[in-house]
């Protein structure tokens, strides 16, 4: 081996031995990127949670349990509960599904009728009925 390759293998060899000592993760001693804490990711999007229904209340804070009124509550605020539950449910309720025979197209047959030679009405394209296509003028009254 050249020298040059003796001094580049005595460098490299204190980083294989940190490769061979880590088997589980090589490349971990090398990486600069801090790791996640996941319960400090949780806590803090919880906490904008929290702020986020707080706005929606128009509230500083959180309420103290001293200024919840104690007892049942009044009547017209179960009521107003019960209806928007029933409106949430019924709205969210599966639409029944069309019937199957509006869903398919129809088809559409249009017949023109001009007048016949002895003025009865005849389908475009029938005998007596006129020249195909329903195109031209009826031929004088016999009469």
């Amino acid at each position: 081996m050249p020298p040059s390759g003796l001094r580049l293998l005595l460098l490299l060899l204190p980083l294989l031995w940190l490769l061979v000592l880590t088997p589980g993760r090589p490349a971990a001693g090398l990486s600069t990127c801090k790791t996640i804490d996941m319960e400090l990711v949780k806590r803090k999007r919880i906490e904008a949670i929290r702020g986020q229904i707080l706005s929606k209340l128009r509230l500083a804070s959180p309420p103290s349990q001293g200024e919840v009124p104690p007892g049942p509550l009044p009547e017209a605020v179960l009521a107003l509960y019960n209806s928007t539950r029933d409106r949430v449910a019924g709205e969210s309720a599966e639409p029944e599904p069309e019937p199957e025979a509006d869903y398919y197209a129809k088809e559409v047959t249009r017949v023109l009728m001009v007048e016949t030679h002895n003025g009865e009405l005849g389908g475009a394209g029938e005998p007596g009925g006129g020249p195909p296509g329903g195109a031209g003028v009826p031929g004088p009254r016999v009469g």
